[in-house]
């Protein structure tokens, strides 16, 4: 969706809208609207746009593998779906007791670790 500011300064910008949600700043909105002339309490609400947080993030595709159904290994992330999800067929074929779970995600930043049995045990008991 393309807009022209509401300063009248001729600069325009774009939101992406994804199954009527808009997305700014990290989130995704389901209720808003479009106004050619805001009211005044509307106007004192507005704050500057900045079109880099109205970029969606990526879709990120890694695999999870559990060493042993215990040890937590993150692998990727793959450039494509397709990638991934033939590289977890050749975990398979590699090895068929090992845990492979796919992870899809909005955030290259990712991390998975393991608790220690005694870790869970100390928990349980307080």
């Amino acid at each position: 969706m393309y807009f022209n500011y509401a300063d009248e300064s001729q600069r325009h910008g774009s939101l992406n809208v994804t199954e009527d949600y808009v997305y700014y700043d990290g989130a995704y909105y389901g209720d808003w609207s479009v106004f050619t002339d805001p009211s005044d309490d509307l106007k004192e609400r507005l704050v500057d746009f900045e079109q880099s947080k109205a970029e969606p993030p990526q879709d990120c595709w890694y695999l999870i593998r559990l060493h042993g159904a215990i040890d937590p290994e993150i692998i990727g992330p793959f450039p494509t779906q397709l990638g991934r999800d033939e590289r977890a067929r050749e975990l398979r074929k590699e090895n068929d007791e090992d845990v492979i779970v796919q992870l899809n995600s909005t955030d290259s930043n990712v991390a998975v670790n393991a608790y220690s049995a005694g870790y869970l045990a100390n928990e349980a008991d307080q």
